[in-house]
């Protein structure tokens, strides 16, 4: 639940994510996906600009692993 309503517009979409029940995410462990927002940069500051970076994905613990 938001604390407000959404407006979707041509920077406001919503996105598909997997039925678990169907899919199990350990078929998309070893491959790519994008990654975009706002945040850090490589060097430490907060971009203004939306940006995209390509990662690799792994397995939950891998991840929970590498950075709490």
């Amino acid at each position: 639940m938001l604390l407000s309503n959404v407006i979707f517009n041509s920077y406001v979409q919503s996105v598909c994510l997997w039925n678990a029940e169907k899919f199990h995410s350990s078929e998309i462990v070893g491959k790519y996906g994008t990654v975009v927002g706002w945040g850090r940069t490589e060097t430490g500051e907060i971009s203004n600009e939306l940006r995209q970076a390509s990662l690799p994905v792994v397995e939950t613990f891998t991840c929970l692993a590498s950075n709490r």
